[in-house]
C-alpha cells in the first residue's frame, strides 16, 4: 500500500512537472504572438491618440509624433471596457483636438476609432473629423466625417442612415480608402461603400469637429488611429480587443464580439 501511495505521489509529481512547463510554455507563446501583433499594427501607423488619462501631454504616440493640441472642453470619461478613458465633446461646441503636423497624402488610408453617439440638439451638424480647411476643399482632395440634421452619418458621397447606428453605446468604426474605392464598417460590418474622397490630410486634420471648430462632436471618441496602408482581418480583431499599440490582452465584453467573430469568418 505504502510503495502504490509512493508510484502515485511521483507520477503526480511529474504530471505537475510537465503542466508547469506547458503553462510557462503557453504564456510564452502568448506574449511572443502579443508584441508580433504590436509591431505589424504598428507598421504604417500615421497617427494614434490613447485618450488615456494625460494622453494631451503624450501626444501622438505613433512614431511620426505629430504634435497635438486641444481646445475647449475636453473631459475624460469611462472608455469601452478594458481601454481605460475616453474623450468626452458634447459639452462645448468648440472643443477639438488639432493635429499641427504634415500627415502628407496617403493613396491608400485606413481611420479606425470607438465612438458613443449621443443625442445632439435639433438642427445641427456635428463631425467626427475633418481635414478641411477654407483653402482646401473636396475639390481638392480634402474630406470630412459627421452627422448632419437628419442624423445621418457622412462620409464624402456616403450615407449611413439615421437608423443604421446604436446610440448610447460604443461602437468600433472603420472607414478605408483604397483603388478609388472607399467604406465605412461599424463593429466589422459594412454599412456604406461608394466611390472614394481624396486623401489630402496635410497640417489640416481636426478629431471631433469641423475645421471651423464650432460644432464639435455630440459624444465620446477613443483610441483614434489612422494607418498608410489597409488593416486585415486579424490586425483589426487586434485594435478591438486591446489598445492599439499594447500587447496586453484586454477584455471586449461591451464590444460586441460576436459580430467580429463575423468578420473574422469573412462576413462583410
Amino acid at each position: 500500500m505504502a510503495r502504490l501511495n509512493v508510484q502515485i505521489s511521483d507520477k503526480i509529481e511529474v504530471f505537475s512537472r510537465i503542466g508547469v512547463k506547458s503553462f510557462y510554455f503557453i504564456l510564452t507563446l502568448v506574449s511572443v504572438w502579443g508584441l508580433a501583433a504590436r509591431g505589424a499594427v504598428e507598421e504604417g501607423l500615421l497617427l494614434y491618440l490613447d485618450f488615456e488619462a494625460g494622453w494631451l501631454e503624450r501626444g501622438d504616440l505613433s512614431p511620426s509624433r505629430h504634435p497635438v493640441e486641444g481646445w475647449g472642453a475636453l473631459e475624460e470619461v469611462p472608455g469601452p471596457v478594458g481601454f481605460g478613458t475616453a474623450l468626452e465633446l458634447s459639452s462645448d461646441p468648440t472643443a477639438v483636438v488639432r493635429i499641427l503636423g504634415d500627415l502628407g497624402a496617403p493613396e491608400v488610408l485606413t481611420i479606425a476609432f470607438w465612438c458613443w453617439f449621443g443625442d445632439p440638439k435639433p438642427d445641427r451638424w456635428d463631425y467626427l473629423f475633418d481635414v478641411r480647411s477654407d483653402q482646401f476643399q473636396e475639390a481638392e482632395g480634402a474630406f470630412f466625417f459627421g452627422r448632419n440634421r437628419a442624423g445621418e452619418l457622412r462620409f464624402g458621397d456616403l450615407l449611413v442612415p439615421a437608423d443604421g447606428y446604436p446610440r448610447r453605446e460604443w461602437v468600433h468604426l472603420v472607414v478605408t480608402v483604397e483603388r478609388g474605392r472607399m467604406r465605412v464598417t461599424l463593429n466589422g460590418l459594412e454599412v456604406a461603400a461608394g466611390p472614394a474622397v481624396g486623401t489630402n490630410l496635410g497640417d489640416r486634420v481636426r478629431i471631433g469637429n469641423r475645421f471651423t471648430e464650432e460644432e464639435a462632436f455630440f459624444g465620446r471618441l477613443d483610441e483614434f488611429a489612422l494607418w498608410n496602408r489597409l488593416l486585415d482581418d486579424e490586425e483589426l480583431l487586434a485594435i478591438v480587443r486591446r489598445p492599439v499599440l499594447s500587447a496586453r490582452p484586454v477584455r471586449a465584453r461591451a464590444k460586441l464580439p460576436l459580430l467580429w467573430g463575423d468578420l473574422k469568418r469573412g462576413r462583410r
